[in-house]
């Protein structure tokens, strides 16, 4: 019993380790994905899940190229991060390319988890960044909240004014009304020292580069 309650113990400290770790890379808008030493995902965040479904998805647990060619590379990427030999089949040298069936791509880069890594995550086995180049990051609201003395609500309207949105959209993404949304506006004008609205469109998408 007393062994049982170890184990179970140093799985719950590695299951809130891997979490924490994975909190990180939402915090710094990386979409990403966890693989055990298996191959198969056990964490995966919200950027990267919204990335699945086009050309890379997610299948009994295993991340899977749609295209046949596209999908030994990242098999052959991910077996090299798993087996320790990312350098000899170019795991180190970029990113892959991963075809969508909408035109675009995807990159892919597969880390292995080894050392300081594997004790942030939890875990050994590989991370899996996904990266869509057409996407234009934006900050985080817990990023833009911190910067600039902001609350809540002004961090949500932030971060959609860095993604070029006008106050009726606002407005309606948020369930209020336009005036609300512009005495919003006029806060954040007020806290960033800014004059008009695309100054602040600028300051809040720098905000992601520098960060």
């Amino acid at each position: 019993p007393y062994l049982t309650r170890m184990l179970n113990y140093s799985a719950a400290l590695s299951a809130a380790a891997s979490e924490g770790a994975m909190a990180a890379t939402l915090q710094s808008q990386t979409a990403a994905l966890l693989l055990n030493a298996q191959g198969r995902i056990t964490l995966i965040n919200d950027l990267a899940r919204a990335l699945l479904g086009d050309g890379l998805v997610e299948s009994r647990g295993r991340l899977i190229a749609e295209r046949g060619a596209s999908h030994a590379a990242l098999e052959a990427r991910i077996a090299a991060a798993l087996g320790g030999e990312g350098g000899r089949l170019g795991v180190d040298a970029g990113p892959l390319v991963i075809r969508t069936r909408s035109g675009g791509v995807l990159l892919v880069d597969v880390t292995p988890l080894k050392a300081a890594m594997a004790d942030a995550f939890g875990q050994s086995g590989a991370l899996v960044t996904l990266v869509d180049p057409m996407r234009r990051p934006e900050p985080s609201a817990a990023l833009l909240r911190r910067l600039y003395g902001l609350t809540a609500r002004e961090s949500e309207v932030a971060v959609m004014i860095a993604r070029g949105e006008g106050v009726g959209e606002m407005a309606e993404a948020l369930g209020l009304r336009e005036s609300s949304t512009r005495q919003i506006v006029k806060a954040l004008l007020w806290k960033t020292g800014a004059r008009r609205q695309s100054e602040l469109t600028a300051m809040f998408a720098q905000a992601r580069r520098d960060a």
